[in-house]
């Protein structure tokens, strides 16, 4: 690890202690409003607004964090399982997740300091990298190189560090077509 990184950990620390990640979360949705973006599939929602807002935040912490909704419903949160899952179920979908990460990116990119930043940022790197999974996963695949079962996410990532695509692949898939994916 960098020389640096645990001096950076103490920093972020002594300025925001225990900030939960929840919070962060609510905190990107109220400058950004990207729960705009996940429409429902019927035509009609019972739901309120504030009362969608909620849940689709919960979820979208409890699965990106890997908290899973059933442990976040005990939690002292409000909502039920039930609610949470029937949200994941009309709301979320991949391309309601990519419009968000989306409307995320543009703001970032909208704020940063030219000084810090540079004023052109149009460079990408990307690559990929492997991740363990069960053999089980019907995603995973046994790679040659490394010797083990496993994923491929390939990232793209902007020159100043900001993570702009991701995609999980088979580790025998051919990166072509997720570098692509990701360009478009």
């Amino acid at each position: 690890s960098p020389t640096n990184l645990g001096l950076l950990h103490q920093e972020i620390s002594r300025l925001w202690p225990n900030i939960p990640l929840i919070d962060i979360l609510k905190e990107v949705d109220f400058r950004v409003g990207f729960t705009k973006n996940f429409e429902g599939l019927g035509v009609y929602s019972s739901i309120p607004k504030d009362s969608l807002q909620k849940r689709l935040l919960f979820c979208l912490y409890g699965l990106g964090s890997n908290i899973g909704l059933k442990r976040l419903a005990t939690s002292h949160t409000g909502e039920s399982y039930a609610d949470l899952r029937y949200v994941k179920n009309r709301y979320l979908s991949a391309q309601h997740i990519r419009a968000a990460i989306q409307d995320i990116i543009n703001a970032i990119l909208e704020i940063r300091d030219p000084k810090i930043w540079g004023e052109n940022i149009v460079g990408c790197a990307c690559d990929s990298k492997r991740f363990n999974v069960w053999v089980q996963n019907m995603v995973g695949g046994w790679h040659g190189r490394y010797r083990s079962h496993g994923v491929m996410v390939y990232t793209h990532i902007d020159t100043k560090s900001a993570p702009i695509y991701m995609q999980v692949t088979r580790p025998g898939d051919s990166e072509v077509g997720s570098m692509l994916t990701g360009c478009l």
